[in-house]
């Protein structure tokens, strides 16, 4: 998912250790419902491929950048919550390391 690889690498600040250990926990439950939901990851896997497929495509980058993001929004709060912890996170920490897992877990069922 090349928009989440964009917002690890450019995430630098990390939440207090204590409370970011369970927003993570949090934001990995909620991964964990969508990887269920045939259809919410169908959609996920779609939009994803289309982002990585058009990586040299700026204005259809942004283009597919604004759908994943209305589609998170659809998801609901918990999943708007996991996929901005993604910003905040630092990737080399264990909680980044730990979201990036989970992330990759989801990917790992598309397609």
């Amino acid at each position: 998912m090349r928009r989440f690889a964009l917002l690890v690498a450019g995430a630098s600040l990390c939440a207090p250790a204590q409370a970011a250990t369970v927003q993570v926990q949090s934001a990995i439950a909620s991964l964990a419902k969508l990887e269920v939901d045939a259809a919410k990851l169908d959609a996920f896997c779609k939009i994803s491929a289309e982002l990585e497929a058009a990586s040299d495509d700026t204005a259809k980058s942004e283009a597919l950048d604004r759908q994943m993001e209305a589609f998170v929004r659809s998801l609901g709060p918990e999943f708007v919550a996991a996929w901005d912890l993604a910003e905040e996170l630092n990737p080399d920490s264990e909680d980044g390391k730990a979201l990036n897992a989970a992330f990759d877990s989801l990917e790992d069922k598309c397609p």
